[in-house]
Order: C-alpha cells, then structure tokens, then sequence
C-alpha cells in the first residue's frame, strides 16, 4: 500500500484494512457494564501523566509538576463533578491552586498545558456519556469539535492562531505535521470523518479512530492529541484499559503512524500505544 492518493475512497480502503489486521492480532475484550464505574474511578489515577505523556509526543516536554499546578488553576476540583475518584482523601492531597511569575513558563507551553486540561474536563463528559450507553458515533460527532475549542483557544488567547480557527475542521490543504504527506482536501474532510465514527468496528478496536484522526488531520492543529483521547474515550467507555504509552518517543511514534498509512499495518501503532 502507498499513501499517495487522499481521497475518501483511499481512506476507506485503509480502515478495512486496519480493522482486518486488528481483529486477527488483537481480539477486543471488555468488562462487564458492573465493572465500569470502579474501572473509571482507577483511569482516574492517569489524567496527569496522560497529559504528559500526550503532550510531550506533540514534541511539549512538560513535567508532572507543572501539569498539577496548571491543574490546580485550570481544573480546580469540584464537588459536583461525577467522575468517580479513586481515593477519598485525593482532594486533600491535591496541590493548592498557585501560578507563575511572568516568564517562568514558555507562552507555547503554557498554552498547551492549560488547552490539554480544558479539554481533558471535555473528555470526561465524553467517557460518561459513553458508559451511559450513547452511540458512540453520535458521541463523538457532537464532543470532537467541543475538544478542539477547549484544546485550541488558549493558542488563540496567546495570539498563536486566530480566534475563529479554535473549533471549526481544518479549511487549508496543508496542516502543520512532521508525517510528510499528502492530505485528505478540506472538502473530503466530513465525509472522511463519517466513514471513521460510521466504521462498524470503531467500538471493538478503539485505535482506529486514533489513526483516522491521525491520517485526516480534521482541525488546524493539535490533531495527534485529540487522536491520542479520542482513542482513549472509546477504550474506557467499553472498559478496556487506558492506551498511555509507556513513553514520549515522537520519532517512534510518527514511524509506527507511518507504517499503518503507507503498508495498512496499525500494530506497530497499537504496541505503542500499549493495547
């Protein structure tokens, strides 16, 4: 296979192809709907260094550190919130809400920290919905543009991107990516993202909406995190385990996202990811 032509109809021949190689190699498994919400409550043990990990892949290297104290500011815990949490005392033990002085953290950084964890509260709501039973192509139709904005207007806030860039899918040919490769055309854009939410095998191999974010590359930027919990949302939502890689190698990973676009092989992709 090459990755040469585009289109919609490529596209599809390519999540045939991922799903066949998944479901030889990968057989899904899923705990029962009881097992859910004590299985949420431990995934919750890993919002932060999802952060970190999903972050420094974007080439943002970041410590757990700043992540707590970006989260302590931008998500401060909340009662209300129905995220199961998995120690009673965890708000006790979380950091007291501080910032930094001007200059003590890079503007980029800053702005990719705080768009992480804004959209971090939107995935929440995502899995929630999803352990409720909701379709998961609606789900995922209605919450992605949500992510995008919550991901997104902190660049726009900085002065990194224009304002009106923040939620809309992409609307240029190229998009900033270190893959080196053609682009679905802004037009293809919806109907490539309808045939990834409408594949049949979406729930039963998660990483295949990681892959097609990957490949499609819908919004201006920030596209490899929202690949990355997008995966993440339909893995917990059928009660698989969390897919954090075990590291922030950008150069393997872009290589194992690579091999899956130009040969139809996502296992490489799939190792990475830890599932």
């Amino acid at each position: 296979m090459t990755d040469q032509s585009p289109s919609p109809a490529r596209f599809e021949q390519l999540l045939d192809a991922w799903s066949r190689s998944l479901t030889a190699h990968a057989p899904a498994t899923w705990r029962t709907k009881s097992a859910l919400v004590p299985h949420l409550a431990a995934a919750s043990d890993h919002l932060l260094d999802d952060a970190r990990v999903s972050l420094g892949l974007s080439g943002v290297p970041v410590t757990l550190d700043l992540i707590r104290a970006r989260a302590a500011v931008v998500c401060p815990p909340d009662p209300g919130d129905p995220w199961p949490s998995p120690d009673p005392v965890a708000r006790i033990k979380a950091p007291a809400p501080c910032d930094f002085l001007p200059g003590e953290i890079d503007p980029v950084t800053l702005a990719a920290v705080d768009g992480f964890l804004a959209c971090q509260r939107k995935f929440k709501a995502t899995v929630l919905r999803l352990l409720q039973g909701d379709a998961p192509a609606a789900v995922l139709r209605d919450d992605l543009a949500r992510w995008a904005t919550a991901l997104l207007e902190p660049w726009a806030r900085a002065g990194f991107m224009p304002a009106q860039d923040t939620g809309r899918l992409r609307t240029r040919a190229t998009c900033r990516t270190e893959l080196s490769r053609a682009l679905p055309a802004p037009d293809d854009i919806p109907a490539c993202l309808d045939l990834a939410l409408g594949h049949p095998d979406l729930v039963r191999h998660p990483l295949l909406v990681h892959l097609a974010v990957l490949w499609i590359l819908p919004w201006p930027a920030g596209n490899g995190r929202l690949a990355r919990l997008a995966h993440s949302a339909l893995a917990l939502g059928a009660g698989r385990s969390w897919p954090i890689p075990a590291g922030t190698d950008r150069t393997a990973y872009q290589a194992a996202a690579r091999t899956a676009f130009t040969d139809g092989d996502p296992l490489p992709l799939m190792r990475f990811s830890g599932q």
